[in-house]
């Protein structure tokens, strides 16, 4: 069989630098290596590999003799992040849609997988030297289970570890966390992440690029997703994070607030894997198959996260860090939520795409 060339492009700046794919994106690259496909990050190619939507290298591939037909994109932004690339306009340029985070879906040409857990200290700059994944899974299997003395213990009642961020989009849940925040901010609630106090340009900064980047992908943004409070101090706020798992191994409880109500991403098993009891806001999460046990599923317009903590008694806490334990050390953690295990799937979907489009 004739060797396929497949362009890997998509976003993220990494593209741009002209390293191997294998170096951008090893879990991915790693599914293609029986010497049937050469990955490139640039130049023209048989088929295009877009992770996230790039009009830029889109047309490249366009005016390359590619087509529609042989270009494919995955979605890793959730809606929230990227909304234009939920637009018909722009999933009609593609013949095979992935999406991560999502329920799960095969209709037509969009499918969706699990979000591709990795463990990183720091979410707004994964390392590659992080922690393995599976040797933090493993001590979690020798150490004893989780006792309430220890947890009872720990230094923070509960914590939010997110960016004070914004949305062109008015379907995102980072009003959410601002109202909590606010809701909370004489509670014993301690919020790391940046955007909260930071100087006001800076704000505004992000803002306006919040504001370009939709823009120039053609979303007309809300100006209330953009605002965003951008004159809001918050006293409970207490500055960026560097290993957000060590402030999770101290916290009793993580305010769990995902993009959306439409995405899992990895901030609940950030919480379950270092035992702290997720108070969760997001979609459901027994339409993702994971036990609703393992987390506290919280309405903010019914009660307040103080009433939720306060009726908690003590053995349904030890359930709950129970069910999270025995979640993570499942098989069908790793073989469902790894990263390896998601990328393979990711793999095979486009392996499978390219051979009927070949």
């Amino acid at each position: 069989m004739e060797l396929i060339t497949i362009r890997v492009g998509g976003t993220s700046k990494v593209f741009s630098r002209g390293l191997p794919v294998g170096e951008i994106l090893p879990e991915f690259s790693i599914n293609f290596s029986n010497g049937m496909f050469n990955l490139t990050s640039h130049g023209s190619s048989d088929f295009l590999v877009s992770f996230n939507h790039d009009p830029k290298i889109y047309n490249q591939f366009i005016k390359s003799g590619g087509s529609r037909k042989k270009a494919v994109l995955i979605r890793m932004e959730p809606e929230a992040v990227y909304p234009a690339q939920f637009k018909k306009r722009v999933t009609d340029k593609y013949d095979l849609v992935i999406t991560t985070g999502s329920p799960a879906l095969s209709e037509g040409k969009f499918f969706s997988v699990n979000w591709p857990y990795k463990y990183h200290l720091n979410p707004a700059s994964p390392n590659e030297n992080d922690p393995d994944l599976y040797s933090i899974l493993e001590k979690l299997r020798v150490t004893q289970e989780q006792t309430l003395f220890k947890w009872d213990k720990r230094k923070f009642l509960v914590t939010l570890i997110a960016g004070n961020k914004v949305s062109p989009s008015l379907n995102s849940n980072y009003k959410v966390r601002r109202t909590l925040a606010r809701q909370l901010e004489f509670s014993e609630l301690k919020i790391f992440g940046p955007l909260w106090n930071d100087a006001f340009m800076v704000k505004l900064r992000h803002r306006l690029a919040v504001l370009y980047a939709a823009t120039r992908s053609g979303t007309v943004s809300s100006p209330f997703g953009i605002y965003g409070n951008l004159l809001g101090r918050y006293s409970n706020a207490v500055g960026e994070v560097v290993d957000k798992h060590q402030i999770m191994k101290d916290s009793k409880y993580s305010l769990v607030i995902e993009n959306s109500n439409f995405v899992i991403t990895e901030k609940i098993f950030d919480a379950i894997i270092n035992g702290s009891i997720p108070i969760y806001i997001g979609p459901e999460l027994a339409s993702f198959g994971i036990p609703m046990e393992l987390a506290i599923e919280f309405n903010y317009k019914l009660s307040s996260v103080d009433e939720v903590i306060l009726k908690t008694t003590d053995q349904q806490a030890m359930h709950i860090l129970a069910s999270g334990r025995n979640f993570l050390l499942d098989p069908n953690f790793k073989n469902r939520w790894s990263s390896d295990a998601v990328f393979g799937e990711i793999s095979s979907l486009v392996k499978d795409y390219i051979s009927r489009a070949s």
